[in-house]
């Protein structure tokens, strides 16, 4: 039994040590696709060791974070809410600003996550026109020094749109509703783990992108959080 056990342990810390190995070769070739691979293997390193909690992963800190990332963030007063941005029937080309409930979403992660999933959701409940591709789903999300990394499907891409104007339309839904957040600064993209050159020859994807107050059509009463 004991000779069990010094081989299950000597296989955790190989793996440990194969694991650091991947990460640092990846890190200095994607940065980006090592920090989605970290936050994957954090959770089995813990499993395999027997840890629980800790610190999150690198991607996982939310700028201007004094503590850890799992204190509530407060959106608004009365209780949390994220405003969404949606494309405008009435002034096609433009984003009307909505606000949605935050549900049980606490975290600057859970928050991020939610927005994301809240831009379909709503724009079928709401009447506008859907924010995303079809078939577009949030792969993941990454939160690391005010930028927000966003990894949507393959489906982002396979349905170009009509016009430039429609394409700044798609972009910035995303934008302006994750930047809206108080500790997202900046959006990135990447589209089934990887960064893609652009969004079909109209924006640059290998850029960060930051609120942009032009393209909203009306915002009563709603102002920018940070």
């Amino acid at each position: 039994m004991r000779a069990r056990g010094q081989s299950s342990s000597a296989s955790r810390w190989l793996y440990l040590a194969c694991s650091v190995a991947v990460l640092v070769i990846s890190w200095a070739v994607r940065p980006e696709t090592a920090r989605a691979w970290l936050q994957d293997q954090t959770e089995v390193v813990r499993g395999l060791f027997g840890v629980s909690g800790g610190q999150s992963p690198p991607g996982d800190r939310a700028a201007g974070a004094t503590g850890s990332t799992t204190a509530p963030v407060a959106i608004a007063e009365g209780g949390r809410k994220l405003t969404l941005y949606l494309p405008s029937h009435a002034s096609p080309g433009l984003l009307e600003p909505v606000e949605a409930s935050a549900g049980s979403a606490e975290t600057p992660k859970e928050l991020a996550v939610e927005a994301v999933n809240l831009l379909q959701a709503s724009s079928a409940e709401t009447g506008h026109r859907p924010a995303l591709p079809p078939g577009t789903r949030l792969v993941a999300i990454f939160l690391d020094s005010g930028k927000a990394i966003v990894d949507l499907s393959a489906e982002f891409l396979a349905t170009a749109p009509a016009s430039a104007a429609e394409a700044r339309v798609t972009l910035y839904a995303l934008v302006n509703t994750l930047t809206s957040l108080p500790f997202a600064e900046e959006v990135r993209f990447l589209v089934g783990g990887e960064e893609r050159t652009s969004y079909f020859d109209c924006f640059d994807l290998t850029v960060g992108y930051r609120f942009n107050p032009d393209i909203v059509a009306r915002a009563p009463g709603i102002e920018r959080s940070h």
